[in-house]
């Protein structure tokens, strides 16, 4: 995905579709720090992975992954080998799995707005689908999710791992060790929510 160009998140809330976007690297697989996955040999998913994806999605959540992939554009890897990884990816996730993967190739200094901390994927996301964001939740894994769901008006959870841009939780960040303690904490609240008629933070 490149120079996604959504102007704000007016007119997308109260639609009614609830998302849970989820980051790739350090959330679904194992995240290579200081490094990319740049072939499928290196692609580890992270324990109970599958298992939470196919909770969020039995509750009713669209599942979308939201990820920077730079190293494209750094010359490390092609296109077509990270469609191919992907491909593999929902592939072993399971069909309907995962409604859409967005993927940001640029860096940094490309200034666009798709590239997380930028909520281009998120917003994007949400006119394609027609998601409530402010229903919706961030899974991830470092600073640039969070800023990202941030910006983008979804509730924040951040997965304690390996990144070493990661935050600590703050009031409006809760912190799990994993996808399927995250699953968790989402449908605990959606099911709160079905009661009371309020959303979890």
């Amino acid at each position: 995905m490149s120079g996604v160009s959504e102007n704000g998140k007016q007119g997308m809330r109260e639609t009614g579709n609830r998302a849970v976007f989820l980051d790739r690297d350090g959330v679904i697989n194992e995240l290579l720090v200081g490094d990319w996955v740049k072939r499928w040999e290196e692609f580890r998913f992270l324990p109970g992975v599958k298992d939470a994806i196919a909770a969020l999605k039995k509750a009713g959540f669209l599942v979308i992954v939201v990820t920077n992939q730079s190293c494209v554009s750094r010359g490390l890897i092609c296109e077509e080998e990270l469609a191919e990884i992907h491909r593999r990816m929902l592939e072993e996730l399971g069909e309907g799995a995962v409604d859409r993967l967005y993927c940001c190739l640029h860096r940094d200094e490309d200034k666009c707005n798709c590239r997380k901390p930028e909520p281009g994927m998120l917003l994007r996301a949400a006119k394609d689908f027609g998601i409530d964001l402010g229903r919706s939740f961030m899974v991830g894994d470092s600073a640039r999710d969070m800023a990202a769901a941030a910006a983008a008006g979804v509730k924040r959870i951040m997965v304690e791992g390996k990144n070493p841009g990661a935050v600590p939780g703050d009031g409006g960040i809760r912190v799990v060790k994993d996808l399927g303690e995250a699953a968790e904490l989402i449908l605990a609240g959606a099911a709160e929510s079905g009661r009371t008629g309020t959303c979890a933070g």
